[in-house]
This record gives structure tokens, C-alpha cells and sequence, in this order.
């Protein structure tokens, strides 16, 4: 009777919960409707007469800067057959000569403000969009003219002369040849298959070669004329901007644009919905398998509201969720895939539809069977839905993420802000002002469901594309994917056990080491340094740089020259990918990750040369967590076996590109020749990297752990005392050990090649093009001074590069100048790289040695060398700031 009257009360409490819960429901349903999206009331729109539209902003961040961007409603779709490649071509030539810019002396004007071509002034083409950035590097009246001359220039100013286009089609082409890759071919025959109906697959911005070879100045500017109008255009400036003045400034320049002709309305077809299809893709020149099941939908909330925000909301979430599972699969059978991801895109394309997509990377005897695990576990969310701890976890993340964005909102970089403008403003979406986005997250929480989740992805999980890809040539292609995809619908699928996800294990310690014996402050730099009675050293800095973002460092040990040279080829490199992933002993993996994921916490570790280091990003309330986390590491380890198995399974398809494309040789075959064969450097030997074991990897790490120097570094916007007393409570448990020591390292480790000057390596793709490198033996990182003096040099040999092998012959796209000082005593090295086409390889190898002459035999003006000096000095002090 007492159990019978327990039940009864025991219901009464669910009848009375499920009331309330239903009225506040309603409620929050009715608070989520109500909710308005605006645009942040910081931002001042305009809109000139003639439909020039603008954006100002004022933000702090960086002091006395501004970033400006000039975005033209202009990309490859709107070209016509024998048109392919000029909205991308004349972004090009918006470089190359203008009114107030006539020689194409633009790059150099901008240097002498201390804009960086490329880091500072750049334009990218895509199939809808063609947009101009600008970041200022200080707020003068000289530079914000200068910016808005060289946009107002782009507007209706180009000159667009035969002569320089002719320069130009080199380069073009030689982009067009960096990208002509295997996966440019996927990309192109994916787009046909997909969004088939469409022009969208025969408008890659990167156009077609005859167009570009043949393309004469008035084509150019038939096209320029026809898309270039004020109303396809919109400026945004964020940063330390006088808006009325700004607004002024703009009328003034802009207002007279005309529309010079009548804007004409792109229609790029529509997306032939199939409720099912099928495609497959083979290539040698891949490296890996992927299936991959999507489900292109029309757009079912194509206005910017509320409903639009939920329902992107939850397909996000469902993405991460699903991602979850996957990785669980992951670690019950590490050796099935290596890779999954799962996306979701509204609109694509602004073709009105929106795309999910599921895609695993494996073997090619395993593509079957993932194929048949992704179709039934949509199918699982699809008939069950998700769990509410599932749930629960994303809206924690998605919280702190907000919270972190709002409260870090007075010192987000006014680039950064000028991109996300831009992409709401392609994307008609409101940009929301960072309390408005944390207010909006807090309503989607208390009003989605569970159930909202798999009814959402229920109505778009139904026009489904099936692909696979693989390097394998296979019969009969379409009808096999088809086969395996039914067999597996035949499947019966049961709901996900209960998900019961602990709490960490590691919020108390016994820290007999807590005592602070020694304590300074070093004045002029604003940090604080301790010493625990362990022998632990410790530094802290607290600043609002960046507000409620804090970054964290641990170093120990002598990293990749610990028991070198290792009798195990490659340990350095595998046990930095699979120790964060092995988990704790009483958090594995699979749980512990889902609690970084809630925290909004990034933990990583890393061996260089000298150290192992753990280091990552939180905010402020999860710095105690942070620490926690760190100690744990380094006194409880999983070394969970899964993970060695991940890396191994990650590992295979690298092994298997080592020589299909140019950059997988350049990172193996010439690293190993420019070190004269050096194991540090390059793929490891196959045989003995999978030979490595999980005891391997504990025997290289716990003596490291146990006993040698540590030293723990945070920065960022913490309070002082609060983050001295998480240390003592975490950091003072670790076993003493001896100060950190600065050993000198042996000069032999790393020697250049002497006899050979020349080196020839091959890869086996069909790309054809050539990577030519010019390499010096430099000094050490310890020669600070010769550090500097080259990286100026750098900048100047790859300034000359620009002038005469591309702008002036065409010859090459992107040159790539680098000074990479090392660890290692008298070793370092200055790389130049070009990629060309085999048949200039010759006659350019020539005339970069010329440059090089040219340099050693002439002193650079005063002139030059202030203008390459200018932007770096910038970068230095933003760097300080």
C-alpha cells in the first residue's frame, strides 16, 4: 500500500511538472516570436542616391586603426559562356592601374603607409561576390584618402589597358595551375552532379584558360560596365571611425557614381530536386576513400527570422551531435574510418537550397560498411531523435560561446567584425549586436525540444545524395553504392543506449608542494613570477587584450632531442597527435571530450626541438578547469590504446601521398634532403613509425612528467589572486623537480648538404607544374639581430619577385619568401619557393639568381627599404599591443 501510494504521488509530481512545463513552454515559444532580429544600433547604414550602400562602425580594437572592405554583388555567375574567368580577371587588374594609381603602382603606394600586400590589402573573386579589403594600420587623413581613392578607383576607374592584361593572363594562369588539382576535378564534378539545373558548376571563379588567353580589353570592360554599379556595392569601415565625418567623406567621393547601365537580374537556374541519386568519383591521385550521404533541400525559412535562426540552430546542433556519435563509433573500432565530418549550409549559393552532409574518411575495403553505418545512423536520429543530454551539452556550448562573444566584444579585432558583416550582408541575415546574439541563444535553449530536433531534420532528410569517392577505379559504380544503400535501409536500427556522461574526476587534489617560495614582479612587463615549493615556475600576465579570453602554456622537458637519436623513427611526431586524445584514466576519451565541448575549453600538445608543451584557450570562469585539466595530464594519463590506433588509421593516407603531390614532397623528400637526411625531419620511416606502441610512447613521456622542469605561463583577462590560488591547488601536487636549464644544443645534429647543389624530386600526380626552391644555410633562432636583418631581406626579395617575375613577365602566382630560424646551433634556413610551369623553370631559376645578385652587389635604396621596413614595424607593434 505504501509503494502503491508512493506511485501515485510519484505521478501527480510528473502530471504537475509536465503542466508547468507545458505553460512555460508556450511561453518561451512565445518569447522566441516576439524576438526581433536588428541589426547591433552601433552599426550606421546608408544608402546613396544612386544605391551605393555603406556600413560605420566605431570599435577600440585596434587603437587608432580601421579595416574597410569593398564588396561588389559581382562573382563568376554572372558571366556569360565566353565570359568564364573575368569578374576573377579584373580583380586582378584592380591592381595593375587607376585613375589615381595610373603606372599600377598601387602595392607600392600602399607600402609607404605600411599597408602588407597580401596581409593588408587583398581582394578575393567567388561565384557571387567580389570583395576588396583594406586594413589600415592607423587612422590618418593621408591613409583613409588613400583607401578611399583606391576603392572609389575600382569603382568606375580601372584603366584596364591591353598591355597590362597581357601581363596579367600569365599570372592568372598560374593560380589557375596551383589549383589544377585533383580536387579541383572532385569539386567541378561534384557541383555537376549536385546542384545539376544549375550554371553554378560551369562558373569556377578561376574560369576557363582559352577565355583567359584571349580576353581583350573591351570584353574586360563590357563586363566591368555591365556589373560594376553602385547599387552591387557596399562598404564597411569598423574601427576608430568619426561616422558623421566618415559619412561625409563618403557622399563626397561616392555620390557621383552613375549607373553607367541598367542592372541586369542573374538568374543562375534551378537545383533539379531527385529524391534520391548517386555519384562516384575516381582518381589515382587521391590518397583516401569517402562515402558521404547529404540531403539538399529547399531553403524552408528563406527570410532572415526567428524561425530561420531555430531552425539553423538545431541542424548545427544535430551536426555536432551526430559528429559525437561518430567519434564514439570511432573509438569501439578505431581501425573503420579516420575522419568524419558532418556540415550544414543554408542557402548554398543562394541557389534557395540548403545542403547537410555526412561524409566519413576511410579505407577502400572499408566503404561499405561506413556507408552503411552513416545511413543508419541518420536513420536512428531520423526514428528516435537525440537524448537530452545530447541536447543539453550543445545549448551549454552554444551559451558559453555567446557569453564569451559578448563579454569579449570591446576587444574583437574591427577586421574580424568587417568579414562578419560582409558575410551577413551576402547571406541577407541581420547582423545581431553581441548582447542580442547571447539573448537569442538563451530563448533557442529554453524553447527547443528534443523532439523539435528530429522533427526539423525530419523534414529535410529527404532528397538524399550518395557519393563515394575513391582512388580505386571500380565496375559498375552507380549500382553498386545503390545496392549497399538498400541493403543497409533493410537494416532494422535500435535506439542509442541511455547516455550517462560523469562529472570530472579531477576537482581535488593533494597538494603538499602548494607553498609559494619565491615571488617577483617584473614591472615594465606586467608579470608576476612564482616559484612552488616543487621547484614549478610560473608566469602570469594578466591583461584585457582580449576580454575573457585566456591562453595557457606548459613546457617541459627537451623535447625531440630527448634520447636522440630514438631507436623508435617518428615517436616525437605520433606521440604529439595521440596524447591529448588518449584521455585520463578516470575520464576516457569519449567522455572527457564532450566535456571540453560543454566548457568551450581547447587543450593541445605539441614536441619542438626543445620542449613538450600543453597549451589552449578559455575564459575566465573556466580557467580552474583549465588547470585541473593540465594536472591531471601530467599525473593520471590514459594512454588509452584507441588512440594509437586513430593516429595509425590517420596516418595511412599520408604515407600513401608522399609523393603524389608537390607539397607532400616538399614537407617529406626536401626536408629530409636539406638536413642532410636528419630523422627529426620529414615522414618518419614507415616500418618503424607503425611499430610504436602505447608503451613506447609511456616510457618516452612519464620520466618527463615525473621529473623533469616545468614551466606554466598565462596570459590574458584572469584575476591575479584567484589564479595563484587555482595553481597552488593543482600545480602542488605535482613531485619536485629541478629549475628549468637552457642547454646549449650540439652543433652536428643538423648539417646542410655540401656536395650537391642541385637537387631534382618527383611526384607521380598530372599537375603540371613545377616547385623550384632557392635554399640558404642561415644561423640559429639565438642570432636574433641576422633574424631581423633577413626577414627584411625576405621581404624584399619577394618584393622584387612580384615586380619582375610576376607583375612584369606573369611567370608566377603566389612567391614564397620565408627565413626559418632553428632550434639548433648555426642551423637555420631562407627559403625562396615559386611554382611555375615546368618550361619556365630555366629561364626563372636565372633571373631569381639575378635578384640575389642584384642584392649582394647593389645597396637598396633608402627609399625601398623604408617602404618594405613600414608594414613590418607595423605588424611588430600590433603584435605588442
Amino acid at each position: 500500500m505504501r509503494l502503491f501510494r508512493f506511485l501515485l504521488l510519484f505521478l501527480g509530481m510528473l502530471i504537475l511538472y509536465g503542466c508547468r512545463s507545458m505553460k512555460e513552454r508556450e511561453q518561451d515559444i512565445m518569447k522566441g516570436m516576439a524576438f526581433e532580429l536588428k541589426s547591433d544600433p552601433n552599426i550606421i547604414f546608408g544608402k546613396l542616391e544612386n544605391g551605393f550602400r555603406y556600413a560605420l562602425m566605431n570599435n577600440a580594437y585596434p587603437e587608432k586603426r580601421i579595416a574597410m572592405a569593398l564588396n561588389f554583388d559581382v562573382g563568376s555567375v554572372m558571366e556569360e559562356e565566353q565570359e568564364r574567368g573575368l569578374a576573377h580577371f579584373l580583380e586582378h587588374m584592380a591592381f595593375r592601374g587607376s585613375k589615381h594609381f595610373p603606372n599600377g603602382n598601387i602595392v607600392e603606394h600602399m607600402q609607404k603607409l605600411g599597408i602588407a600586400f597580401g596581409q593588408n590589402f587583398n581582394a578575393h573573386t567567388s561565384f557571387l561576390t567580389t570583395c576588396y579589403e583594406l586594413d589600415l594600420p592607423n587612422d590618418s587623413l593621408e591613409t583613409v584618402d588613400t583607401a578611399l581613392s583606391a576603392f572609389r578607383d575600382v569603382c568606375d576607374g580601372l584603366n584596364l589597358l591591353e598591355n597590362d592584361m597581357n601581363q596579367e593572363r600569365g599570372v592568372i594562369l598560374a593560380e589557375k595551375r596551383d589549383h589544377n588539382n585533383v580536387f579541383m576535378k572532385l569539386a567541378k564534378s561534384n557541383f555537376k552532379f549536385a546542384l545539376k539545373g544549375t550554371i553554378i558548376p560551369y562558373r569556377f571563379p578561376i574560369g576557363k584558360t582559352n577565355v583567359i588567353q584571349s580576353a581583350s580589353a573591351n570584353d574586360l570592360r563590357h563586363f566591368y560596365e555591365k556589373w560594376y554599379l553602385p547599387e552591387r556595392m557596399f562598404l564597411v569601415a569598423i574601427g576608430n571611425v568619426d561616422v558623421k565625418r566618415f559619412e561625409e567623406k563618403i557622399k563626397e567621393i561616392f555620390n557621383d557614381l552613375a549607373l553607367r547601365k541598367k542592372p541586369v537580374d542573374v538568374n543562375t537556374g534551378e537545383v533539379e530536386s531527385q529524391k534520391r541519386q548517386f555519384f562516384y568519383f575516381s582518381d589515382p591521385d587521391l590518397s583516401a576513400t569517402s562515402v558521404e550521404i547529404s540531403a539538399i533541400s529547399p531553403n524552408l525559412f528563406p527570410v532572415d527570422k526567428y524561425e530561420a535562426r531555430r531552425h539553423c540552430m538545431m541542424m548545427n546542433w544535430i551536426a555536432n551531435i551526430l559528429q559525437e556519435r561518430l567519434r564514439d563509433k570511432k573509438s569501439e573500432n578505431p581501425s573503420l574510418f579516420s575522419a568524419g565530418e558532418i556540415s550544414f549550409v543554408q542557402n548554398f549559393l543562394r541557389t534557395n537550397h540548403s545542403i547537410f552532409g555526412v561524409e566519413i574518411t576511410c579505407e577502400y575495403k572499408n566503404w561499405q560498411e561506413c556507408l552503411g553505418l552513416l545511413e543508419q545512423e541518420m536513420r536512428k536520429i531520423c526514428r528516435y531523435g537525440i537524448s537530452l543530454g545530447e541536447l543539453q551539452r550543445q545549448k551549454e556550448a552554444s551559451l558559453n560561446y555567446a557569453e564569451q562573444y559578448m563579454l569579449a566584444a570591446k576587444t574583437c579585432h574591427s577586421e574580424k567584425l568587417v568579414r562578419e558583416l560582409i558575410t551577413c550582408y551576402d547571406e541577407k541575415k541581420q547582423f545581431l549586436s553581441p548582447i542580442d546574439r547571447y539573448e537569442l541563444v538563451k530563448i533557442l535553449n529554453a524553447d527547443i525540444t528534443p523532439d523539435d530536433c528530429q522533427r526539423e531534420l525530419q523534414k529535410i532528410w529527404k532528397n538524399l545524395y550518395i557519393s563515394f569517392i575513391t582512388d580505386h577505379a571500380i565496375e559498375n559504380a552507380h549500382p553498386a553504392i545503390e545496392s549497399i544503400f538498400k541493403q543497409s535501409e533493410a537494416i532494422t536500427v535500435l535506439p542509442n543506449d541511455h547516455e550517462i556522461l560523469g562529472n570530472f574526476a579531477y576537482e581535488h587534489f593533494e597538494t603538499p608542494y602548494r607553498e609559494i617560495v619565491q615571488k617577483n614582479y617584473i614591472e615594465d612587463l606586467g608579470i608576476t613570477q612564482l616559484t612552488l615549493a616543487n621547484g614549478i615556475t610560473v608566469n602570469l600576465k594578466p591583461t584585457d587584450f582580449k576580454q575573457n579570453q585566456i591562453q595557457f602554456a606548459l613546457t617541459l622537458g627537451h623535447g625531440a632531442l630527448t634520447d636522440y637519436p630514438h631507436s623508435k623513427q617518428g615517436i616525437f611526431f605520433v606521440t604529439k597527435q595521440t596524447f591529448v586524445k588518449s584521455g585520463l584514466k578516470k575520464n576516457p576519451w569519449k567522455e572527457l571530450s564532450k566535456l571540453l565541448t560543454s566548457k568551450c575549453i581547447q587543450i593541445n600538445f605539441d614536441i619542438d626541438e626543445r620542449s613538450f608543451n600543453c597549451f589552449g584557450t578559455c575564459d575566465r570562469k573556466n580557467l580552474p578547469f583549465g588547470l585541473q585539466l593540465m594536472t591531471a595530464y601530467l599525473l593520471d594519463p590514459g594512454f588509452e590504446e584507441r588512440a594509437l590506433f586513430e593516429v595509425r588509421e590517420a596516418l595511412k593516407p599520408i604515407y600513401q601521398d608522399r609523393e603524389k603531390s608537390p607539397s607532400s614532397v616538399i614537407s617529406d623528400q626536401y626536408r629530409k634532403f636539406i638536413t642532410s637526411n636528419n630523422i627529426i625531419f620529414g615522414l618518419g620511416d614507415e616500418q618503424s613509425v607503425f611499430s610504436i606502441t602505447m608503451d613506447d610512447i609511456k616510457k618516452l613521456l612519464l620520466p618527463i612528467f615525473q621529473n623533469e622542469a616545468i614551466e606554466l605561463t598565462i596570459v590574458g583577462d584572469f584575476d591575479l589572486e584567484a589564479a595563484i590560488q587555482n595553481i597552488q591547488d593543482t600545480f602542488g601536487a605535482l613531485s619536485p623537480r629541478s629549475p628549468s636549464q637552457n642547454e646549449i644544443l650540439n652543433s652536428g645534429i643538423v648539417t646542410f648538404p655540401k656536395e650537391t647543389t642541385e637537387k631534382s624530386l618527383f611526384f607521380m600526380g598530372d599537375e603540371k607544374r613545377t616547385l623550384s626552391l632557392l635554399t640558404f644555410l642561415t644561423d640559429d633562432e639565438n642570432n636574433i639581430q641576422d633574424s631581423r636583418y633577413l626577414t627584411v631581406l625576405g621581404e624584399t626579395i619577394g618584393d622584387r619577385i612580384r615586380d619582375k617575375i610576376r607583375k612584369t613577365e606573369g611567370k608566377v602566382y603566389s612567391p614564397i619568401v620565408d627565413n626559418n630560424a632553428m632550434a639548433f646551433k648555426n642551423f637555420g634556413l631562407f627559403e625562396i619557393m615559386l611554382s611555375l610551369h615546368p618550361e619556365a623553370t630555366y629561364d626563372t631559376k636565372t633571373e631569381l639568381l639575378a635578384i640575389i645578385d642584384d642584392l649582394k652587389n647593389n645597396p637598396i635604396s633608402t627609399e625601398e627599404l623604408d617602404r618594405i621596413k613600414l608594414p613590418l614595424l607595423n605588424m611588430i607593434r600590433d603584435k605588442f599591443k
